[in-house]
C-alpha cells in the first residue's frame, strides 16, 4: 500500500520540533509526524512512529538534499548509505540566481542553523563560466547579508523549464545572490506564487490575449523509439534544451532505453505532422520524475506544455504512481 508523504513548509507547527521545521526536515507519513535531522554535511538521525515508512521517507527528502548520503535510527544504527555526491565550494559571484525573492521569515528561520558558508549546501548547475542555483535561495541571501564570500554545492541535473526562470531573474537584473530582493511573507508568498502559477499555466504578466489560431487544438499521442529523430530535432529547436542535454542520456540509445523501462508515460504533440511538444516520464515504483519537458519556441504559451503533464500525470497514476516531481528547482 503506498504511503501518503507530504513535507511541512511551515514554520511553526507543534508537532515538530523547530529545528526539523527550520531545516525542512519535517514530513506527514500518513498523518503521523516524522522528522530527519541533519547532523553533518552528508548524514542525518530519522525519528518517526514507523521504521517501516524510513525507507521511502529518506527517498523523499534526497530528492530534496542529494548531500545527504548516510541515515542512522535515534540509536546511531544505519538505516541507509547511498554514494556521496562531490560536493563543491562556490563563490557566491558565480552564482546565478534562478529566483528573484526571497521571505523574509524564511530567512530569520535559516538563520538560527547557519553559523558558516561550510552550513550551507544547495543545488546548482554548470553555466558558462558560472552556476545556476536550483534551490537554497534563502540561505544565499543570508551568506551575503554575513559576508561569506562561498558556500558549498552539488551537482544537479534539471530541466529546461530552469531556463524561464533564470533568464527572467536576469531580466529582472538578478545576477547574483546580493540582488536578491526581500519582501514581507504575505507579499512575497503573493508575488512569488502567482508567478510560479503563470509560468506553469503556460502565461506571463504581459501575455497579450490570445488569437483564435492560438487556442486551437493539438493532437497528442504516445511516443516511442522511432520518433527519436523528431524528439531529437525538436530538442534542437530551443537554445534551452540543447543546454540542458547530455551525450549519453539524451542519445539515441539513452532515449531507447528510457522508452523501454517506461513505454506508456512518454507522449507527445502534434501540430498536423510536426512533432511541437514532447515530455519523458518515469517512475521507479515508488515516485514518479518528469523528464526533458519541450515545447516548440513557435508554440509556447498556448497550453499544450499543461496537456502533456496532464498526460504524463495520468499515465504515472493509471501505474499506481500517487507521488511525482518534476525536475525544474
Amino acid at each position: 500500500m503506498t504511503m501518503e508523504i507530504k513535507r511541512i513548509d511551515s514554520y511553526t507547527d507543534d508537532r515538530f520540533s523547530k529545528e526539523a521545521l527550520f531545516e525542512h526536515g519535517a514530513y506527514l507519513v500518513d498523518g503521523e509526524p516524522y522528522e530527519l535531522k541533519i547532523i553533518n554535511t552528508c548524514e542525518a538521525i530519522v525519528r518517526g512512529k514507523d521504521p517501516a515508512a524510513y525507507s521511502e521517507l529518506i527517498e523523499e527528502f534526497r530528492f530534496h538534499a542529494p548531500q545527504i548520503c548516510r541515515f542512522y535510527d535515534d540509536k546511531h544504527r544505519l538505516l541507509a548509505e547511498y554514494p556521496a555526491e562531490a560536493i563543491l565550494e562556490i563563490r557566491l559571484d558565480d552564482i546565478q540566481p534562478s529566483q528573484f525573492f526571497v521571505d523574509e521569515d524564511k530567512v530569520e528561520a535559516v538563520s538560527s542553523f547557519v553559523h558558516s558558508g561550510e552550513d550551507i549546501v544547495i543545488q546548482i548547475m554548470p553555466y558558462e563560466d558560472r552556476y545556476i542555483s536550483l534551490d537554497g535561495h534563502t540561505r544565499l541571501y543570508l551568506a551575503v547579508q554575513r559576508g561569506y564570500e562561498s558556500v558549498r554545492a552539488v551537482v544537479s541535473k534539471v530541466d529546461e523549464a530552469i531556463w524561464i526562470f533564470v533568464h527572467e531573474a536576469e531580466r529582472r537584473d538578478i545576477h547574483c545572490p546580493g540582488d536578491l530582493i526581500l519582501l514581507p511573507h504575505e507579499e512575497y508568498v503573493a508575488r512569488w506564487d502567482r508567478y510560479c502559477d503563470e509560468v506553469f499555466a503556460g502565461l506571463n504578466d504581459d501575455e497579450p490575449e490570445r488569437k483564435e489560431e492560438e487556442k486551437m487544438e493539438y493532437a497528442t499521442r504516445q511516443i516511442s523509439a522511432d520518433d527519436y529523430d523528431a524528439v531529437f530535432e525538436l530538442w534542437n529547436a530551443s537554445e534551452e534544451t540543447r543546454r540542458a542535454m547530455n551525450s549519453v542520456d539524451d542519445s539515441r540509445e539513452g532515449f531507447t532505453r528510457y522508452l523501454r523501462r517506461n513505454p506508456d508515460t512518454c507522449f507527445a504533440a502534434f501540430d498536423g505532422e510536426k512533432m511541437i511538444g514532447v515530455i519523458l516520464s518515469g517512475h521507479d515504483g515508488r515516485r514518479g520524475i518528469i523528464h526533458h519537458l519541450s515545447i516548440h519556441p513557435d508554440f509556447r504559451r498556448r497550453g499544450i506544455a499543461s496537456r502533456l503533464l496532464v498526460k504524463a500525470e495520468e499515465a504515472l497514476k493509471a501505474q499506481g504512481i500517487t507521488k511525482i516531481f518534476e525536475l525544474v528547482f
